[in-house]
């Protein structure tokens, strides 16, 4: 009987032991590739997370930018259907000036046998000026398609860009931001330049334009008042 219960208790040992050191192989083993990996997996998807969280809250800026296009777009049909009220309350029209010609009240230059949009521009650069006909020529003789992304590139690698032609060396961060994309405030932009340029005594140099606009203005058809 004592025999047994040494031989048991050997035995015990023996098990308690063999259990210790699998652990401690299990301990130690190399982890497998995929165990390697887990902790990039749960970073990429983070990453992962983190982007469709950036891209949802560009969706929602974009949403905002074309809900306010939307606003902008019935206020101006609301406007048109009531065009004859308003004309008749105000006693003059609102309105650009219409396809075939003619300026509005407000209006100092523009153009015969052109559609509506491009005498709108033409008097957007008349009421940013209060009605600088040397200016308006100005942005004419830069831009006379008055194309707002229009874009030439210079020599030294620069472009020019826009209504007025910013220069990318002097206007980038302009050029690239949100106000570059709608024309009017573009042309707040570029009359703070010119008035600035003016000042500084170096509007010949700052606008190319401003050297050629007389010429520019006969050449293109531009209508100025005295």
């Amino acid at each position: 009987m004592k025999k047994l219960k040494t031989i048991l208790l050997v035995t015990s040992i023996l098990i308690v032991s063999l259990v210790l050191t699998s652990v401690a192989l299990a301990n130690t083993r190399e982890l497998t590739t995929e165990e390697k990996l887990q902790p990039l997996y749960e970073e990429k998807a983070t990453l992962e997370a983190w982007r469709y969280w950036e891209g949802l809250q560009l969706e929602k800026r974009k949403d905002l930018v074309r809900d306010t296009e939307l606003v902008i777009e019935q206020i101006n049909k609301t406007i048109q259907e009531n065009q004859d009220t308003i004309d008749n309350i105000l006693g003059s029209p609102l309105s650009t000036a219409s396809s075939g010609g003619g300026a509005t009240d407000s209006q100092c230059c523009w153009k015969e046998d052109v559609g509506d949009d491009y005498n709108e521009k033409l008097r957007g650069w008349c009421d940013v000026s209060g009605n600088d006909i040397d200016f308006v020529k100005t942005m004419f003789a830069e831009n006379g398609a008055l194309n707002p992304v229009a874009v030439n590139w210079n020599k030294n690698g620069s472009f020019d860009k826009g209504m007025c032609q910013l220069n990318s060396a002097y206007h980038l961060d302009y050029i690239n931001g949100e106000d570059f994309k709608d024309w009017r405030k573009q042309q707040y932009y570029c009359r703070d330049v010119y008035v600035d340029a003016v000042e500084r005594g170096v509007i010949t140099t700052r606008f190319y334009g401003y050297n050629v606009r007389n010429q520019r203005a006969t050449s293109g058809g531009l209508i100025c008042n005295k």
